[in-house]
């Protein structure tokens, strides 16, 4: 399962502070009351031995739950990430390895709710919680992601959520991925995160244009945009965004029947032009071996519907 919600009742009284610290390996997504916490932050937690050094991260949300409703929704989200790498194999001459697997992802997280009467309410996660395949159906670091949006349940992480045919079932209690015995420890991930968007941490880019990493004809807007210099049709609609950057493609206003596929190929190379006017033969893979960097979506047909893959980065500069 890689959704998991929860219904908390509060006390009426007024809250002083709300913490919550939280560790989802390989990644994860917080929600509350629908709400994503944090929305610019992205592939947390950080990539370590995990059974010497397991991160989890805090969120201060004193203004985001409201005790006026008497209770909250909590959801999460949970991601392959690097905790579950046995999606690829890596060839070394004849010898092929299998990539690290260490289990299922999960999540550990306590929200502490501080009330004005001196009062403190703990909420943990634990097998009361309900879980549930969701949307995302596969997920790899470097492969891409599978989303399935028939598979989408509106406000799913709010307390009023209904839907008896939804198959939620408890969770299940996992081992800790961290080797206590051996000097393993949980550690509060202190690094810069990951951001997205016009939140990030990206270099000024006012006036930037015409010239990009000696890419002549790019243009990064100010909101951090990068438009495509040019477009081809080589098996499909070739996007060239002007330079080689490390993310992903987001889909928007999406309108089409239910279940139609759309498949997002990314490339850091082309083939050149051939002599004599012929076109190139389309996209360069051969350096990423048996790597398919692909994003899929299924439709749900409902109209203007939304893809972003949450649980994977490409580099490229070509999108297909």
């Amino acid at each position: 399962m890689n959704q998991l919600r929860t219904v908390v009742n509060l006390k009426t009284t007024t809250i002083q502070s709300a913490t919550a610290f939280i560790s989802g390996i390989g990644y994860y997504h917080l929600y509350i009351e629908g709400q994503l916490i944090d929305p610019s932050r992205r592939l947390d937690v950080g990539w370590t031995t995990y059974q010497q050094r397991t991160l989890y991260a805090s969120y201060d949300l004193t203004k985001v739950i409201n005790t006026t409703t008497g209770r909250i929704g909590i959801g999460i989200i949970l991601g392959q990430g690097w905790y579950n790498r046995q999606q690829w194999e890596i060839s070394l001459g004849a010898r092929t390895v299998l990539a690290e697997h260490y289990g299922p992802p999960r999540a550990l997280m306590q929200l502490n709710i501080h009330y004005v009467d001196g009062s403190v309410q703990s909420i943990v996660t634990d097998s009361s919680w309900l879980g549930r395949e969701g949307e995302h159906r596969f997920d790899s670091v470097y492969m891409g992601t599978t989303m399935d949006l028939r598979a989408t349940l509106p406000c799913w992480s709010c307390a009023n959520f209904t839907k008896s045919n939804s198959l939620w079932i408890n969770a299940s209690t996992l081992p800790s991925p961290v080797n206590f015995t051996a000097g393993g420890q949980f550690s509060l991930q202190t690094m810069d995160p990951i951001r997205i968007g016009p939140n990030a941490l990206h270099v000024a880019t006012s006036g930037h244009s015409g010239l990009l990493a000696g890419v002549q004809g790019a243009s990064l807007t100010d909101s951090g945009v990068l438009k495509p210099i040019s477009q081809d049709f080589v098996n499909g609609q070739i996007f060239d965004l002007g330079q080689n950057f490390a993310g992903w493609c987001k889909l928007s206003s999406l309108d089409a029947t239910k279940s139609t596929i759309i498949q997002l190929r990314y490339a850091e190379l082309r083939y050149s032009r051939g002599a004599n006017g012929i076109d190139f033969a389309g996209l360069y893979y051969e350096n990423l071996d048996s790597i398919a960097v692909m994003d899929t979506v299924i439709l749900n047909g409902t109209g203007n519907e939304t893809f972003e893959p949450l649980f994977t980065s490409h580099g490229f500069r070509y999108l297909l």
